[in-house]
This record gives C-alpha cells, structure tokens and sequence, in this order.
C-alpha cells in the first residue's frame, strides 16, 4: 500500500530534482529567458551566415547548434580542439554550439586561419 502511495505522488515520468529547480527558475523569469533565447537566435543567425560564407557546406537549424562540413572535417576539429575550442565531431560532418558574440568571434577566427 505504501508503494502505491509513493506512486501516486511521483510525477508521470521520472524528472530530476535539478531539473526540476531548473524548471523553475525559469517560469520565475520568463522576460529573461525569452530575452536568452533572442539572443542566442540572433548569435545562431550570425555565425551560421559566417561559416557558410567561408565556403563551408552548412544546415540551418532552429537548435543552439550548427552543423556543416568541410573538407576535411577530422583535421579541423584537430586543429579547433588544440586551440581550445571545443565542437563536436561526426563521420558526417562537425557541429559547433552557438556562443556568445566573444565565443563566436574566436571560433570564426579560428575557422579563418584553419582556411589560409
């Protein structure tokens, strides 16, 4: 009987506590994380036109990522990684998070070097 209690009081589906802290935090400031996720797809727009206009074959995406490939995709992760920065890298291609203005200046630069 205690177990079924127990049950009826859980959430439908398993939720960290973080999560949900997190969660709420979040409807607590809804200006500022609508003020967030602005600015995050004006940063997305930005680097995403940046990368396609170093010749890079890029995806939209409506995520805090981009996608794109180059020609030589593991050595430019190489090279990415060494300076520090970090992106993902796929068989298929590279993915790289969208930052901050600062972020995203420093990973272009770096794209521009990688491209001499």
């Amino acid at each position: 009987k205690s177990v079924e209690l127990l049950k009826s009081k859980l959430p439908p589906y398993n939720v960290a506590s973080l999560s949900l802290k997190i969660g709420e935090m979040a409807l607590d400031n809804v200006d500022k994380m609508i003020c967030s996720v602005q600015k995050i797809k004006e940063n997305r727009s930005k680097l995403y036109l940046e990368i396609k206009n170093l010749g890079y074959q890029t995806y939209e995406s409506k995520g805090n990522f981009i996608f794109f490939k180059g020609r030589d995709d593991k050595n430019i992760y190489e090279i990415l990684l060494k300076k520090g920065i970090k992106i993902r890298y796929f068989e298929y291609g590279l993915r790289v998070t969208v930052g901050n203005k600062i972020e995203n200046d420093k990973f272009i630069y770096a794209l521009k070097e990688i491209k001499r």
